[in-house]
């Protein structure tokens, strides 16, 4: 492995243009912005602080809150290119990763740089959002607002450089050396391997394989599936299997989702996932053997380039790990919200 990294970086100026080879092309810029209200059923105490369903995001009990400012800066050129995108407030940092020192309200989600030297083949370096998973950190490329618990646990971000090559219109696949999850600055250096592969055998079906492994991260297997059914109708799979990393819990889960297509101005969607802690013996011990099940009905309102989501979850504990009106543990939560997504 630790010859592989000069050789990449040899093949990457190897091959680079010249100064001036390339006309310049104009700034893109998007992002979002979201706002959302969550009202935890189980308890009728509008003093409750933290959520009573601990995955990422739309935390807050019984208040209007906000979600991040996300801004993306990009730019392509013939054969380069690069990816600025920054957010503001919670989602993008305290309910997310990496906080900065002094408190403030600035994260990073994707800062890497790109380079094509042939036609079906892209080099990316930096920080960039994981492979891994159905789900994403940005509201605008999720269904639901609330996330799964395979997100919830599973890395947001990886640093390193990576290899992607189009071998037909079937068939992708990415390789890459990577930090361990979430950190700008890894003092173990590229330690985790990372690989896709990425299918496409019919028309509206496509299959990613996951495979993410180091010393400190441990071995994550991801299978992420979508079929669409009808132009209506898709079904969306992720299977995850996490083993021996030294921060997380080992953990498997799988979730579905179902998304239907009612008219242009509305859809609905069924997210229903398991999930399971296993056989873990780092100091986490509180999420021992401790398995879930959760049901969550969305739906997405289009205004233009507004959408309304209003959703319904409940979920299932196999211990007692949720909490009633009066403190006292409980085996299941459910919540009501109400967000508003803007993209531009």
């Amino acid at each position: 492995m630790k010859n592989l990294i000069p050789m990449l970086i040899m093949g990457l100026f190897a091959t680079l243009p010249m100064k001036g080879q390339d006309t310049m092309a104009p700034l893109k810029i998007s992002g979002s912005v979201d706002v959302y209200y969550k009202y935890d059923l189980r308890s009728g105490s509008d003093g409750l602080e933290e959520s009573n369903i601990n995955t990422s995001f739309a935390g807050d009990h019984n208040s209007v809150s906000i979600g991040m400012a996300n801004l993306i800066v990009s730019q392509t050129l013939e054969k380069v290119g690069f990816v600025a995108d920054l957010s503001f407030g919670p989602r993008g940092q305290d309910r997310s990763i990496l906080n900065a020192k002094d408190g403030n309200s600035f994260h990073i989600q994707n800062l890497y740089l790109t380079y094509s030297p042939s036609k079906g083949l892209t080099f990316t370096a930096g920080f960039m959002g994981t492979f891994i998973g159905y789900e994403v950190i940005s509201p605008v490329d999720n269904f639901h607002y609330s996330t799964s618990y395979l997100f919830t646990n599973g890395p947001f971000q990886n640093a390193g450089i990576k290899a992607s090559l189009v071998i037909s219109d079937k068939i992708t696949i990415m390789a890459g050396l990577f930090n361990d999850w979430n950190v700008y600055h890894d003092a173990n250096g590229l330690a985790d391997f990372g690989t896709r592969l990425s299918l496409n055998p019919v028309v509206g079906f496509d299959v990613d394989f996951h495979l993410l492994t180091g010393p400190t991260s441990g071995t994550t297997v991801d299978v992420v599936s979508r079929y669409a059914w009808t132009s209506m109708w898709s079904t969306g799979v992720n299977f995850t299997v996490q083993r021996k990393a030294e921060m997380v819990p080992d953990y498997a889960g799988l979730a579905l989702y179902q998304e239907v297509i009612l008219s242009d101005a509305l859809e609905l969607g069924v997210r229903t996932e398991w999930f399971k802690y296993t056989n873990q013996n780092n100091g986490t011990g509180s999420f021992m053997n401790s398995g879930y099940f959760a049901a969550t009905l969305t739906g997405n309102i289009n205004l233009g380039p507004l959408t309304l989501i209003p959703e319904w979850r409940y979920d299932f504990s196999e211990r007692p790990e949720f909490s009633d009106r009066h403190g006292d543990p409980v085996s299941s939560a459910s919540q009501i919200l109400l967000a508003a997504v803007y993209a531009f």
